[in-house]
């Protein structure tokens, strides 16, 4: 089996363990193109450059890269993976090329994507208590 086919099962089955059947949103892609922003190496594919001061939809630090599986958890999450050797390197792009490497990824991705579940979880067990602040404030407010 393929590395690049170890990595979307692997993806496959965090993603499965780590969420329920409702909020189990999230886009895995294979020999997708990204855009990648040459300055700063970071993946601009969905964001809006409008802070940059080349921002321009043709922009000349703008360049398409393919890579092998593109994962985004329809949140914060997104990874990009390539399974070949690359002479350059960018940011938004993780270059795997043993197992250990990929074992390594997947360990990361698992943990990121736990951690954010956990802070969820937390901001909804504390959604009333951020309701009842906010009620008690504006009736405050209200009487000055």
């Amino acid at each position: 089996m393929s590395l690049k086919q170890e990595c979307i099962d692997m993806i496959n089955l965090i993603v499965r363990s780590s969420y329920n059947e409702d909020d189990n949103y999230y886009e895995l892609g294979t020999n997708v193109t990204r855009k990648i922003c040459q300055k700063t190496g970071e993946d601009i594919t969905y964001t809006c450059c409008h802070g940059c001061e080349c921002y321009d939809e043709n922009c000349q630090h703008q360049i398409n890269i393919n890579v092998g599986v593109s994962f985004w958890d329809g949140g914060d999450c997104e990874r990009n993976y390539v399974f070949e050797n690359s002479p350059v390197k960018y940011k938004g792009i993780q270059y795997i090329k043993n197992r250990k490497q990929l074992m390594d990824e997947m360990f990361e991705l698992k943990n990121g994507l736990e951690e954010h579940k956990n802070l969820m979880a937390d901001f909804g067990e504390r959604y009333e208590e951020y309701l009842e602040y906010a009620k008690q404030f504006a009736e405050e407010v209200k009487k000055k």
